[in-house]
């Protein structure tokens, strides 16, 4: 719920303070905040506190997620002070004497952020709502011990990023924050007019490589930011995210997206960026083709415009021209997005770098099931890396004329990793709290095919929820259903 969300109050956010609102865009962002504000109090558990599935205890990473979500949220919908209150407290009640926060979730958490980490997770989330005084002092406290001598060289850049990003937002800088900066900015690598924090270790729902580069670089960003610090390294490492989106215009997770668009916001917000001063004309053309022109008006000069080149690409190397009218400097940024289709296959086993697998099979290894007769889909999933993994979630597509045994699914929700169980239009979506090193889930799910008919079943997927690039898939089926 806080990931889906909290991107929608980024824009919010960021066509009030472009003066770009319109009545429609508002009116939607705020319908999807109100259904999201339902979800959240689904989720909340009885004494406060945000749960993950609903059922099970509150969770105090998430919790502090939903925090400044809640605040955020409030600018733009009714939201219960009460609710506010009830998971401000719950996060404040977690906190220990010594100043920190101890996270006893999910391992697939605890195996990214450390005590330190979560402390800095935790002051960062309280200062975004607001909180001042003694709690944040004393965590900016239990900071500077768990950072003292060696301890702050032997960190990761994306510890310290998160480090300075929660300090940062407390009035007065403290010595430790300016430590935690000098010590960052040392790690920084700036080629080609882009910066970043290379291999800066893991990111607090489990990312890595890349993608923790830009959760890392994001936070320093709106760290260095709030300070006033390293303007020019500020816009290098600006150019570096706006270079790393992915082809919809998101990065390549949930987290790094938030974390972006929050130090974009925040630069928006602390720069005189370039404006457009007049209409201008973009053409854009493939291997010498017929031109694609690109008409922007000063006042739509921040709106995402696509063109088309398909009809002029060749197999194999292909030239994309873009040409502007007098070569002057332009406030834009375009990506060059090659996409096609390929037919995954199955991965019945790990991969040469593991990850997960996953095998769909029917009883008695027979795809024929009787019509009327509750069926059996069996289902594998393999975890073949030597780390636990974080939150799987599951896709088992259905047929026309096939029903899901709602009642019989529900009740093996709890069992093993299998914390929720969600029916959607001839889908069931499967929640797993994770899966160990070397862990297999096997699952036996019932259905129930109401006519005979020869159906295919669409392949069925799992994967990482916040590492999707670590996923699987299960070919199509052909199904015959007796009589």
């Amino acid at each position: 719920m806080t990931a889906a969300t909290y991107p929608n109050v980024l824009a919010l956010e960021y066509l009030a303070a472009t003066g770009r609102s319109t009545r429609e865009a508002t009116e939607r962002g705020i319908e999807f905040l109100r259904a999201a504000y339902q979800r959240y109090l689904v989720y909340e558990a009885p004494g406060g506190g945000l749960t993950w599935f609903g059922s099970d205890e509150p969770d105090l990473f998430l919790t502090a997620r939903g925090l400044p979500l809640l605040l955020a949220m409030s600018k733009w919908i009714e939201v219960d002070p009460a609710v506010i209150e009830r998971t401000r407290s719950w996060v404040l009640q977690q906190q220990a004497s010594d100043g920190g926060w101890n996270y006893g979730g999910h391992h697939w958490v605890a195996s990214a952020m450390n005590r330190s980490q979560m402390t800095a997770y935790c002051l960062r989330s309280l200062a975004m709502a607001g909180e001042t005084g003694e709690p944040l002092r004393s965590a900016a406290g239990r900071l500077e011990a768990d950072l003292a001598g060696e301890a702050i060289r032997q960190a990761d850049a994306y510890a310290l990023a998160l480090a300075l990003d929660g300090l940062s937002r407390l009035d007065e800088e403290t010595p430790l924050e300016t430590r935690v900066r000098e010590t960052l900015l040392a790690r920084v690598e700036t080629k080609g007019g882009l910066a970043h924090w290379p291999d800066p270790g893991r990111g607090f729902t489990g990312s890595f490589g890349p993608s923790a580069e830009v959760e890392a670089t994001a936070l320093a960003v709106s760290a260095l930011l709030r300070r006033g610090e390293a303007a020019g390294l500020v816009s290098e490492a600006a150019r570096y995210l706006l270079a790393h989106r992915g082809p919809t215009g998101a990065w390549s997770t949930t987290m790094g997206t938030i974390l972006a668009l929050e130090a974009l916001l925040d630069l928006s917000k602390k720069s005189a960026a370039a404006h457009l001063e007049e209409p201008v004309t973009i053409s854009l053309s493939a291997n010498g083709g017929a031109p694609v022109e690109l008409h922007i008006a000063p006042e739509d000069a921040d709106v995402v415009l696509r063109a088309d080149l398909t009809p002029a690409l060749a197999g194999g190397r292909n030239r994309v021209e873009i040409v502007w009218p007098g070569g002057k400097a332009l406030p834009f940024t375009w990506q060059v997005v090659l996409s096609g289709y390929e037919k995954k296959p199955e991965r019945s086993a790990p991969g040469p770098e593991g990850g997960l697998s996953l095998v769909r099979s029917f009883a008695g290894g027979a795809e024929k099931v009787a019509a009327g007769r509750i069926a059996t889909m069996s289902l594998r999933v393999a975890n073949g890396r030597d780390e636990a993994t974080g939150m799987i979630v599951v896709e088992v597509p259905l047929a026309p004329g096939l029903e899901a045994d709602r009642a019989l699914i529900e009740r093996m929700v709890g069992t093993g990793p299998l914390a929720r169980a969600e029916f959607e239009d001839q889908k069931v979506v499967l929640y797993l709290t994770s899966l160990p090193a070397r862990g297999v889930w096997e699952f036996n799910l019932p259905f129930v095919p109401r006519h005979p008919a020869k159906v295919e079943l669409p392949s069925a997927w799992a994967y990482e929820f916040y590492r999707p690039e670590n996923e699987a898939t299960a070919p199509p089926v052909a199904l015959e259903v007796g009589g």
